[in-house]
């Protein structure tokens, strides 16, 4: 049994996806496991056959072109968060029939995804969420200690919003090609505006906090996709004590945070299982608002949004009860449910296939060469002028918004993280041996 496990974001999935392919192969060990960086897994992948690919959902129009996914088993779990969350637009563009039909088996985080049983669906949750339960916790302690040392007693702002990223223009084009339902892109398009005025708020709300508090330390996480400098020159002017900073994952700096502030963001469900206070800042009613308070405290309006976060400076303690419903949007945030057991045991139907992958040769050609230059004739060129909109798909994608989401992976990065599980681990079993495939691409076997 082959499953190949890509990652589109790196800082966002490494982590979660590592752990799963650490947990099948204590599980299956005969099995080959492959895992690193989506835009490069098939550098040197010739062939597939009855491969189990583990997606994290696209759009039809992209993911249907990949031919070698035909003779495969094709598993979609969205890395984008629980469907119940999200408008329906959003989902009109990323859950409409086609996808649905395209994928075998698709996994859902939680039972309010799914609105009624289907046979090729399943709640498992996601891997995320396995890793904030004893003993794989650990793994963060030490850099939480770090931001707690440097950082004391702080105030984390999580942005979710896929502004200050990639041109507007690029981003239009992007969902025109891609998407299998036009009135919906048109519609998700022309409703960002509101989007935008909750991202304009949630700065203003960061600043006026690092202004009144001098001595408290406030902290403003970008969303992965983002590109950081944009977001420093829409806030302007800022005092010492406001940090703008996106390093590693989010984890560890929701652990690391006394107060977490967003407006709209599935990491509130970390914070929720780290036992944070979640404050939920929305300045403009977005539909999928109710989701999110189903922990913490809402609010509409900056000034009652800034009195509440003082009560709790001030007073220092705060408890609240979450709304029940919220073990509803995800499967594994009850303490005594995993991913990675649900994942497993769905795998025992898949134990017996006789997987088939080819490897070509991992060497540089001059065809290599000539798409290197074509490429920085693209990035420097053509993606400032008109002429990107005659171009195809995969190329309105600057180099940099790439490495953002994906820079690098080596051996000794994914061995730490896999003996970091292994040592953590009460029952040892054997130890995943690691073999290089190619750029940013590794095997467990």
């Amino acid at each position: 049994m082959v499953i190949i496990i890509p990652i589109e974001v790196k800082v966002r999935e490494l982590l979660s996806k590592s752990f799963l392919a650490y947990k099948i192969k204590q599980s299956f060990n005969n099995c080959k496991i492959i895992l690193g960086s989506q835009r490069d897994i098939f550098n040197r992948i010739k062939l597939l056959k009855n491969t189990i690919w583990l997606d994290k959902n696209t759009f039809y129009n992209k993911i249907s072109k990949n031919k070698a996914l035909r003779n495969n088993y094709k598993i979609m779990l969205d890395e984008e968060g629980p469907h119940s969350m999200h408008s329906k637009i959003y989902l009109d563009l990323r859950l409409n029939k086609k996808i649905l039909k395209f994928y075998d088996k698709i996994i859902f985080w939680g039972k309010n995804d799914l609105k009624k049983k289907q046979k090729n669906c399943y709640v498992f949750g996601h891997p995320k969420y396995d890793l904030l339960k004893k003993p794989y916790n650990e793994i963060f302690s030490k850099k939480i200690a770090e931001i707690k040392k440097k950082y004391k007693k702080n105030i984390l702002i999580a942005s979710s919003f896929e502004f200050d990223c990639l041109d507007e223009r690029l981003e239009k084009r992007l969902i025109q090609i891609n998407s299998s339902n036009k009135s919906a892109a048109e519609k998700y398009v022309s409703t960002k505006e509101k989007y935008f005025k909750n991202y304009e708020n949630q700065i203003l709300l960061t600043k006026e906090l690092a202004y009144k508090y001098p001595d408290v330390n406030i902290i403003y996480r970008p969303h992965p996709i983002q590109k950081i400098e944009l977001v420093k020159k829409r806030f302007g002017e800022i005092p010492k004590n406001l940090h703008i900073i996106f390093k590693d994952t989010i984890t560890p700096w929701i652990g690391g945070c006394e107060i977490y502030i967003h407006s709209g963001c599935s990491t509130y469900l970390e914070a929720y299982l780290l036992k944070k206070k979640i404050v939920n800042f929305f300045f403009t009613k977005i539909p999928e608002q109710e989701k999110f308070s189903y922990a913490g405290q809402t609010f509409y309006n900056t000034k009652e949004c800034i009195n509440y976060i003082k009560y709790i400076i001030d007073k220092k303690e705060l408890s609240y009860k979450a709304n029940k419903k919220i073990n509803n949007i995800v499967f594994n945030l009850n303490k005594k449910k995993y991913f990675y057991k649900e994942f497993n045991t769905f795998l025992q139907n898949y134990k017996s296939i006789n997987s088939k992958i080819i490897f070509g040769k991992n060497k540089k050609t001059i065809k290599d060469l000539f798409l290197l230059i074509l490429s920085y004739i693209k990035n420097k060129i053509f993606l400032k002028t008109f002429l990107f909109y005659f171009m195809p798909e995969q190329w309105l994608y600057s180099k940099e918004h790439k490495l953002r989401k994906f820079n690098f992976l080596k051996k000794n990065e994914l061995s730490k993280i896999i003996n970091q599980f292994y040592d953590l681990d009460k029952k040892k079993n054997i130890k995943p041996r690691i073999k290089y495939i190619s750029k940013n691409v590794f095997m467990l076997h």
